[in-house]
Parts: C-alpha cells; structure tokens; sequence
C-alpha cells in the first residue's frame, strides 16, 4: 500500500514537472482537452525555440521578423474527423490558412512564415461536430492557459492612392487607403494635404476603430496642380503625390454628328468655292451677256426700224390707195349715179341703132 502511494505521488510529480516544462521557452506544448473526461482533443507544440517566452494573461511566444517556426498539431480525434489549421492576425483579423488535417490523420507540422509584425494566434477549427479552438481564448480547457505569437518590428504603415491614374479631374475625389500593420492597441493617424490648398484630417486607428482608413478628398477643395499627402503614425511618416488635372472636353470625331458636321462644312466650303466660281464665271459671262445684250439691242433696233419702216411703207401704200380712193370717190360724188349714167348712156346707144 505505501509503495503504490509513492507511485501514484511520483506519477503526479512527473506530471506537474511537464505541464511546469511546456511554459518554457524550449518546450511549448498547449493541450486542449475535454472539459468532462479531461481526456486530450488537440495538441500544439512549438518545434522552434522562440527569441523569448513571457508568462502573463496571455502568455507571449516572441519570434523575429523574417523568421520562421515549426509547430506541430496533433488531433487525437482524428478518428471522427478532421481539422483546419489557421493562423489569424489578433488586431485586424487577417485569417491565413496553414494546413489541415484529414480525418484519420493524427499529426501534422507546419512552418510559418512571411508575417508581418504583430500579434498573431492559432486557431484549430474541427470538422464532422469536432470542436474549435483558439488559443488565445483564457476560457478554453487547456493545459497551460491562453498564448498568443507576437513578432517583433515596429508596426508598419501603408498609405495607397486608389484611384486608377495619379492624374484625378477636377471635381473627383482622390480615394486614400491608410492602413496601420502589426499594432496592438490603438494609435492616432493625422494626414496633411498639400496643393493649392492645404487640408488636415486625423483619426484613431486600432481597437474598435479598426486598423484600415478609407478617406476621400475632394479635389475642389485642393485646386489644380501637384499634391501632396503626409500621413504619420506611431513616430512613422508615409507620403504619396498625385496631381489635380482640369476637366477636359472631347469631340468623338466618328460619331454621326461629326460626321454630318464635317459634310455640312466640307458642304459649306464646296458651296463657297462655287459661290467664288460662279462669281468669276458671272463676271465673264456678264461681258458676254453685255456684249449680247448690245447686239440684240442693235438687232432689235433694226428690226425695229425695218418694222418701222415696212408698216410705214404699207402705211403708204394704204395712204396712197385711200388717196385714189378719196379722189375717184371726190370726182364721182356719188357712185350709183356714174354706174346708172353708163348704162343707161349704153341703152340708148343700142336703142338708137335699133331705130334706125
């Protein structure tokens, strides 16, 4: 009896030795478990010893920037189905998958790399009714309490131009994406405009507010020319440049209009060229026509004398027959009694030699 207490006494030691061994640097090994049987579901280890390990509320596991880790996952559930693997950024929520594992399959590694400076956690998403774990979450079952990976570097700030082309119309608005990278809190962003005008605007980023800023700016309020943006955060400065343009009008020369425009002013200048021909050809044909115009008026002066001259001599000849008209009519007063004298002078002449 009092060697099986020792054992179970050694057993337990043994146990609280290990379980003191994973808050190491050099042996980081998270177990999240089943809250009823207290029977083990999922299991982290950390392969690659880390720059720094700090205890707290949540446990700190350092690595460098640029650097890269190994950590192995272990599903000892594996028989009733399978698990994703995700990395998630704990300030912007920026999710990165690493792997999975299929069901069956029981232990996997993995080496992370290329994250930028900030917090980041392991998140384990079970399929086919298996459970999800976070491993920064202080409530979950575990063996060693919440963590959390923060790689080191200063937070890095990005400010990005939107808009399709640096040149932006007047009237338009130059679209800002400013972004805070690898935070854990919050900071204050102050942004100076820089044109014809000079603006300023500020914000606090991180925290509930997010660690992305979309800021519009109106273009009528820099004027046209160069300008020029500031944005500082976190003892960092960012700047970008584009350029107000005036609006420019186009004519599309292929549309119907202009095209119609065109024929109506080739029409136009056609019609010109003709008026000036027409001038020309009437200044020649007007010499011409003068010239016409003076020999009809000589031919019909002609003709008109001749006319003249031809009723006149008819007229005459009128004139002379009426004058020998008027002068028989004058000598024989009355034309009955000529005619009646001559016959009854021709009567008695035949009378007479009858008689005798």
């Amino acid at each position: 009896m009092r060697y099986r207490i020792v054992a179970i006494s050694a057993l337990i030691l043994l146990l609280a030795v290990t379980l003191t061994a994973a808050l190491n640097a050099g042996n980081i090994d998270l177990i999240y478990y089943n809250r009823t049987t207290k029977k083990p579901i999922y299991e982290v280890q950390f392969l690659t010893v880390p720059l720094a390990y700090q205890t707290g509320n949540p446990n700190v596991i350092i690595y460098g920037a640029g650097t890269s880790f190994k950590v192995q996952v272990t599903n000892y559930e594996s028989s009733k189905g399978g698990v994703i693997v995700k990395l998630v950024n704990v300030y912007d929520g920026t999710e990165r998958v690493i792997g999975s594992l299929n069901t069956g399959e029981v232990t996997k590694e993995f080496t992370i790399s290329n994250l930028y400076p900030g917090y980041w956690k392991i998140v384990i998403v079970g399929t086919d009714g298996l459970p999800t774990w976070d491993i920064s979450n202080a409530a979950a079952p575990t063996n060693a309490g919440a963590h959390v990976i923060k790689i080191t570097g200063n937070p890095k700030l990005i400010v990005a131009l939107m808009n399709p082309s640096r040149n932006i119309t007047i009237g338009d608005c130059a679209r800002l994406k400013i972004q805070v990278v690898g935070l854990y809190g919050t900071t204050n962003v102050s942004v100076d405009v820089l044109g014809q005008h000079t603006l300023h605007y500020s914000r606090v980023l991180g925290g509930a507010n997010g660690n992305t800023w979309m800021l519009n700016i109106p273009t009528e309020k820099i004027g046209i020319g160069r300008c020029e943006v500031k944005v500082r955060a976190m003892g960092v400065t960012g700047t970008l440049s584009f350029n107000v343009v005036p609006v420019k009008v186009s004519i599309n020369t292929t549309s119907e209009s202009s095209k119609a425009g065109n024929a109506s002013m080739n029409s136009t200048m056609s019609s010109k060229k003709n008026v000036s021909e027409m001038i020309n050809s009437s200044n020649n044909t007007t010499g011409k026509i003068k010239g016409k115009i003076g020999k009809e008026s000589k031919v019909k002066s002609n003709a008109s004398e001749n006319r003249a001259g031809e009723k006149t001599e008819k007229t005459g000849k009128k004139t002379n027959m009426t004058g020998n008209l008027t002068e028989t009519v004058r000598g024989t007063k009355t034309p009955g009694f000529g005619l009646i004298a001559g016959i009854a002078g021709i009567i008695a002449v035949a009378v007479l030699r009858r008689i005798r």
